[in-house]
Formats: structure tokens, C-alpha cells, sequence
């Protein structure tokens, strides 16, 4: 289905040069010309450009592979900003913000919307009940497939940047942080339990922590990569007060 595997994608040299050397004044509270802008494009907002819906995109590793290459050219070519500053080209299994996804979880799947987690967690005794699961359980357990799929998958792609042969590095996605996985297991239930009943937001905060770690544990050994950070996102934090 996906035939058009010789893929062209540019940017100047000269921009990136000038992105390096921002990026680089900022990690030292500095200035290069400016300050650096990086531009929060979201998959939705470019699929959406594309014209591609999200059953096209999540339907198999193969779409994955060539929908992140195209969605890769489409912003090199339609944005500058300071993102962009080497010639790296990288797809991974995505599931979107499906978060909490090594447990048995139910994900909302839509061509018109994001996935999303669906609840699972509604008291106290849910929360006891709940076990920590394996890293390659659920939802977790198919992109550990498709990760081994797709670094056979880009063996059939030739990618240029700049007209230099460009190798796809693959990755692996993280679970974006214990906060989020316990947000999408128990949706606004546990912003109750910090109100009324901290103990069981204490007990699923600490399944959710183990769980995150022991994913991330598992994709090191994986990949044999060293990781300098885990990329923890704290999606929700903001609604708990400094008390709670």
C-alpha cells in the first residue's frame, strides 16, 4: 500500500546552524540573537493538514512508519522554528496519549479524535484490587511489537536530508509519568480522593509509579540505549492545589 518509499526531506544548513546556537544559549539562561521558539505542532493539528484520519494513521505499523516520515517532510516544509537542528529522521510506535496502557485498560478509538484511556478505576476497592502489571501487558505489549516491526519495515525506505542518505533511527515512546497513568485509570476520581481520601490516591499513585518505572526499565534494556531523562509529563497536576 505504502509504495512511495524514496522520501526527499531539506531544511537549510544555515537555519540549523542558527537553532543549534539558540538552543544551546538558552540550556545556559543566554542569548544567541534571540530566543529560540519552538512551535507545539501536535500529530492532531498535522494529520489534520494532511488530510489523513486517525484510523489511517494508527492501523498498522506500516502506516505508522510512512505517516511519521510524510508527517516529518510536511513540517519541515510548511514551519520554521527552532525545533529543527540536525539532519535526524526517527518514527516509533505511537498510540497517542493513551496513557496507563500496561494495565487493562478500554481505549476510545475514533478516526475524528485522539484515543483515550477510559477509566477503570471508581473506589477504594478498585484501587486495593488493582495489581501492577508486566511492562509488555496491554496496549504496551503491541508497541513493544510494533517497535521490532518497524525497524524491519524501514529497511525498504530511502530517505535523503539535504540529498545525504538518512538513516531512520527507530524508537521507543515512553508512558508519559506515574501522574498521568493514574489520571487515566481513575479519570476525576482521584482528584475526590485528594480531597477526601488521600490514602487510596497515596496506594494508586505508588502502583502507578512502579508501573512507570518498570516500563521504562524494560525499553532500556530493549533498546540498549542509556536515556539522560524519561520525558515525565505531569498532564493534570495542575488541577491539585499546594495542600492537596
Amino acid at each position: 500500500m505504502y509504495t512511495h518509499k524514496s522520501i526527499e526531506l531539506s531544511y537549510p544548513e544555515k537555519e540549523m546552524q542558527a537553532n543549534r546556537e539558540r538552543m544551546k544559549a538558552h540550556a545556559q539562561f543566554q542569548y544567541a540573537d534571540r530566543a529560540p521558539v519552538v512551535l507545539g505542532v501536535s500529530l492532531r493539528y498535522i494529520l489534520r493538514e494532511r488530510g489523513i484520519g486517525y484510523d489511517e494513521y494508527f492501523g498498522s505499523p506500516e502506516s505508522e512508519v510512512y505517516h511519521q516520515l510524510m508527517n516529518k517532510k510536511w513540517r519541515l516544509d510548511n514551519i520554521r522554528d527552532d525545533s529543527v537542528q540536525s539532519a535526524g529522521v526517527g518514527v516509533s510506535p505511537d498510540f497517542s496519549t493513551t496513557r496507563g496502557a500496561m494495565f487493562d485498560v478500554n481505549i476510545h478509538w475514533s478516526d475524528t479524535e485522539i484515543p483515550k484511556t477510559m477509566p477503570i478505576l471508581y473506589s477504594a476497592e478498585d484501587v486495593r484490587q488493582l495489581k501492577v502489571p508486566p511492562p509488555t501487558n496491554g496496549l504496551c505489549g503491541k508497541k513493544i511489537e510494533w517497535y521490532h516491526e518497524m525497524k524491519e519495515i524501514v529497511k525498504e525506505y530511502d530517505v535523503t536530508f539535504n540529498g545525504k542518505p538518512a538513516p531512520i533511527n527507530v524508537g521507543i515512546g515512553g508512558e508519559g509519568g506515574p501522574l498521568p497513568i493514574a489520571i487515566s485509570l481513575s479519570g476525576e476520581n482521584m482528584y475526590l480522593w485528594a480531597a477526601g481520601a488521600p490514602d487510596v490516591l497515596h496506594e494508586l499513585m505508588q502502583k502507578s509509579t512502579q508501573a512507570f518505572i518498570d516500563y521504562e526499565h524494560y525499553i532500556r534494556e530493549l533498546t540498549g540505549r542509556s536515556k539522560t531523562s524519561c520525558g515525565m509529563g505531569c498532564d493534570g497536576g495542575e488541577m491539585f492545589s499546594p495542600e492537596h
